[in-house]
């Protein structure tokens, strides 16, 4: 059953490609016009033209000249809806319009504009992607649209749009118009971000480690001698075996206000979820309103804050090499 749903498939895709290896793809615009659009009867056409033939065979045998004369008539009035629907779709112009960008498993959509630039109403309008997703939209005379494709990404990184069809089967319902388009346009989809603690808030000291009070709007200082009741996270380990006593971290107020997000806080975690980790750390640290650096294997981000600042994190928390 499986291999049998698989051939389906891979010939449906080989007669798509053969019927629209015309037509131009991942371009920014596209015009329906007769070289990109299809037009085929459906099931209701198919019945009525089984119809109309039985009905023509009947007024031939009894010679009915009423009944031959209803027979063309209706057949008359089939073929000028194929034409009407045709050009339901005729002379329509497709285009990319500005994304917004989402993250991974955010529910969102591809946006495209649909002009219509004569003086007729389309009605009935479907837009699919890969039988997927059917929305229904009207377009005015004389006006532009714009069609959201829902979709939810999975995994961060350039998310394209895939091939979509544009559909009707107004006004009558016995024929369907569709044209395959393919558009130049993008998202970019964010690392899915995960709250994690303690934050990866890293201040440079003399020993080398990242200190993470400054989560706590304090910096690393100095050391100084062990005195008793210092916490016990404050003492410096490794300095204590260099120097044989026990020394303590001493820790300044931030007066800056800044704090730095850094990819080697987590040495212990696959690439995903530090990215996971950094991003929403990124979303914490604006919603706060704090200034903060992002330090990644291959870029640094100087500390800043703004919407700016944190749409440049996060694209290079989504641009990180899988």
């Amino acid at each position: 059953m499986g291999s049998y749903s698989n051939l389906i498939q891979h010939t449906e895709s080989k007669l798509q490609c053969w019927l629209t290896r015309r037509q131009r793809h991942y371009s920014n615009s596209s015009t329906l016009d007769r070289k990109h659009i299809f037009i085929l009867p459906t099931r209701a056409g198919v019945c009525l033209g089984a119809l109309l033939f039985l009905m023509l065979l009947t007024s031939l045998n009894y010679m009915n000249s009423m009944s031959m004369l209803f027979t063309f008539f209706v057949a008359g009035i089939a073929f000028n809806s194929a034409w009407l629907t045709y050009r339901n779709l005729k002379d329509l112009t497709v285009s990319r319009a500005p994304q917004k960008n989402l993250f991974a498993g955010e529910q969102g959509n591809f946006t495209i504009k649909v002009n219509n630039p004569t003086k007729r109403d389309r009605y009935g309008l479907v837009f699919r992607e890969r039988n997927e997703n059917l929305i229904l939209h009207d377009v005015p005379a004389g006006k532009e649209i714009r069609v959201m494709m829902p979709i939810t990404p999975i995994r961060r990184g350039e998310y394209k749009l895939r091939r979509f069809a544009i559909a009707t089967r107004m006004p009558v319902g016995i024929f369907n118009a569709w044209s395959w388009q393919t558009l130049k346009t993008s998202l970019w989809v964010y690392p899915k971000p995960i709250p994690n603690h303690p934050a990866p808030f890293a201040a440079s000291g003399d020993d080398g480690e990242c200190a993470p009070a400054a989560s706590q709007g304090e910096e690393f200082s100095n050391l100084r001698d062990y005195s008793q009741g210092d916490p016990i996270k404050h003492i410096a380990w490794k300095q204590q075996a260099r120097h044989h006593k026990l020394l303590t971290k001493e820790f300044s107020e931030n007066t800056s206000g800044s704090i730095s997000l850094s990819w080697d806080f987590y040495t212990d975690l696959d690439a995903e979820t530090r990215l996971s980790y950094l991003c929403y750390w990124v979303l914490e640290a604006e919603k706060q309103n704090m200034a903060y650096s992002l330090s990644l294997p291959e870029h640094f981000y100087p500390a800043n804050s703004g919407e700016k600042h944190t749409q440049k994190c996060l694209l290079a928390l989504a641009k990180h090499p899988k």
